[in-house]
């Protein structure tokens, strides 16, 4: 059985875990979970999503027949259509608060069209780029789309490698990682940095799962490793230690990637890897 066919379900559980973590750290309910100190920093799982995306856009996509175009294709159905219709309708609600505040004068929360949302933020939204220039507002308009931004351009920079060699493909994503953690690219905002060290850094443990998926572990040896990994990760993210999370988060897919390909493998599990 090739390695596309078998199913890592425990990077599904910690995708799980990771979103609904970032939607309690968003709730801000006195007294409550959300002001537990794990969920305070939950924010770092955001940059866990581009690290899972490496991996698993690598462990996808690693296969002789690659098209840039099918590819691009298939990401862009999976995130443009729902991206661009809620920017549609965050423009509109904009349009509709520059009426009520010339006509009425009122307003929502900020003067229309002014600021993080103002009109020359537009086009760099309607490009994705809000999260990559130097001069724009990573969350404007819509918020949450600041991670659509850095993960769209990701895939295309994912799509362009695989036309070179595996191994400068992966030299370059060490370099990228590289440079991203020592803050050696300047002219791009923080958020895309941080994009472009994760998600490189997921690619590269795929290239590390490749050399060791033949080579299982122990049960016992796998276990004390995965117990080690989330504690470690735990400790990370409630302490709010950022600089160190790319490492963890890092670990945590490799030894959960292989302890969910060697288990499937030995119980002749099958499936794609429905996260993506």
């Amino acid at each position: 059985m090739g390695i596309k066919n078998i199913h890592l379900g425990a990077l599904d559980s910690f995708r799980g875990v990771a979103a609904i973590s970032v939607v309690v750290h968003h709730l801000y309910i006195s007294s409550a979970v959300s002001e537990w100190d794990f969920f305070r920093h939950s924010s770092l799982f955001v940059p866990f999503f581009f690290a899972l995306s490496g991996f698993v856009i690598a462990y996808v996509y690693d296969k002789a027949t690659f098209s840039f175009k099918h590819f691009m294709i298939a990401r862009g159905f999976r995130i443009l259509p729902l991206y661009y219709l809620m920017l549609v309708c965050f423009i509109a609600l904009e349009c509709l608060n520059y009426v009520l505040y010339h006509h009425f004068g009122l307003f929502f929360k900020n003067i229309p069209f002014s600021g993080d949302r103002g009109f020359d933020q537009i086009l760099p939204n309607l490009f994705l780029l809000q999260s990559w220039l130097s001069w724009t507002y990573p969350l404007s308009f819509n918020n949450p789309a600041w991670s659509l931004s850095v993960e769209w351009y990701l895939y295309i920079f994912f799509g362009i490698l695989m036309f070179i060699p595996k191994f400068a493909r992966y030299t370059i994503m060490l370099l990228g990682a590289s440079f991203a953690y020592f803050h050696l690219i300047g002219f791009v905002r923080i958020e895309g940095v941080s994009g472009i060290l994760y998600f490189c850094s997921g690619a590269l443990v795929y290239w590390v799962f490749t050399l060791c998926k033949t080579k299982p572990l122990s049960p016992l040896l796998l276990t004390i490793l995965e117990a080690l990994i989330i504690i470690t990760s735990v400790y990370i993210i409630t302490s709010g230690q950022g600089q160190y999370a790319v490492f963890i988060f890092s670990g945590l897919v490799l030894i959960f990637g292989l302890s969910s390909y060697w288990k499937n493998t030995a119980y002749k599990g099958g499936g794609g890897l429905p996260i993506y």
